[in-house]
């Protein structure tokens, strides 16, 4: 029987900041209606976008002005509330701990997950942080359960907001898949790809660094980034001195493209040797899958999350302190030497481990298996 679901949703590509939980947003829920459930969307954007034909019908979009005298995360709060106080048909809400959407939800309406996406960054400093830290905490701590998609982050947020652990479930996170094009060319230069914001939490600073380090000491790889490096480079003159190196000494092994599209990403990280996962600690981290879909496979750090996605298959390359250029370089270089021919196959193993893992259909029937498992306690429960 077909399930009535109402996700609400802080961002929703391809219309609002196309990063990962825009695109997990969307996933989800043309995933549930391509396996027959009705949806609705809860857009809290914000954005005062036209409403155009979805999947699921239209999406009901939070329209008004940025600004207002309350916080936008208390605002979106309240209009989730009123919306779901005037449509109770719902089986199953669903909405992830950030940025507390579910705080002021009506009691009853319908049996409420929350998606555990990433470490609250909020709860200190100013008011609006604080709102919003404590609007996530009350979201979390009402829900009837949570799904994680990595121990590392049930744990994490378990800890924060004191949960009781029998009410979490473990649904990994996936992604449409994509045909691949014939195999690429063994011949020429290895080729690796980074792609993300540079910050320090995805060890952008590592990573250059480490990449000046093996640049000096192999002449045989290219090295494609994509992201904005430009304001990150200038917050320090190491930064800049070596940004400076890369760009003009190693300019013809070194390219940097600000932003691709998903089409474009797709081909680049096609046409790569392996993807690069520099990060200090994510939640997830959906690049990986994106390579592994692509029949790329992944150098990695273990930070947070990446042991265990990255670590899903046995051909990924994990290197263990997310801090150590030196450490990241040598990984690379060993990676070079053991030759384009190696790494095709690693690649091959490595989309395997997507199709079994981490495709469409493992996350939607893991969400649902999750939602039908809840609604039947919930049953048990008032038949007592």
């Amino acid at each position: 029987m077909p399930l009535r679901i109402c996700l609400a949703v802080p961002w929703l590509a391809p219309y609002t900041n196309t990063n990962g939980i825009a695109w997990y947003n969307r996933w989800l829920a043309d995933g549930l209606v391509k396996k027959g459930h009705l949806v609705t969307v809860v857009d809290v954007s914000m954005l005062e976008r036209q409403i155009v034909a979805e999947p699921w019908g239209e999406s009901v979009v939070m329209r008004g002005s940025r600004r207002g005298t309350l916080p936008k995360s208390l605002r979106s709060a309240i209009f989730v509330r009123n919306y779901l106080t005037s449509n109770r048909g719902f089986d199953i809400f669903e909405t992830s701990n950030w940025p507390g959407l579910a705080a002021l939800r009506p009691r009853g309406m319908a049996v409420t997950f929350i998606r555990l996406i990433t470490p609250s960054g909020h709860g200190v400093g100013n008011l609006r942080n604080l709102v919003c830290g404590a609007l996530e905490a009350i979201s979390v701590r009402r829900a009837d359960a949570v799904i994680a998609s990595t121990s590392y982050i049930q744990e994490s947020l378990s800890s924060l907001y004191k949960l009781n652990l029998q009410d979490a479930y473990r649904v990994s996170f996936g992604i449409p898949d994509v045909q691949v094009r014939s195999p690429r060319n063994a011949e020429g230069q290895m080729r690796f790809i980074s792609i993300g914001r540079a910050e320090g939490r995805k060890g952008s600073d590592v990573l250059l660094e480490a990449l000046l380090i093996a640049f000096n000491r192999h002449e045989s790889f290219r090295v494609t980034l994509i992201g904005s490096y430009g304001g990150f480079v200038r917050a320090s003159d190491k930064l800049q001195q070596i940004w400076t190196t890369l760009t003009t000494k190693h300019m013809k092994r070194f390219t940097v493209i600000e932003n691709v599209d998903e089409d474009a990403k797709f081909a680049l990280l096609a046409d790569s040797d392996y993807l690069l996962m520099t990060s200090r600690t994510e939640s997830f981290g959906l690049p990986v899958i994106e390579a592994m879909r692509a029949g790329t496979a992944v150098v990695s750090s273990v930070g947070g999350g990446l042991r265990e996605v990255a670590g899903a298959s046995a051909d990924n390359i994990l290197y263990e302190n997310p801090e150590d250029p030196e450490l990241l370089a040598e990984t690379i270089l060993s990676a070079v030497r053991q030759g384009r021919a190696h790494a095709t196959k690693r690649g091959a193993a490595a989309r395997k481990t997507y199709v079994d893992r981490f495709s469409e259909h493992v996350f939607i029937d893991g969400t649902v298996a999750a939602y039908r498992d809840r609604l039947e306690r919930a049953r048990f429960a008032c038949d007592r």
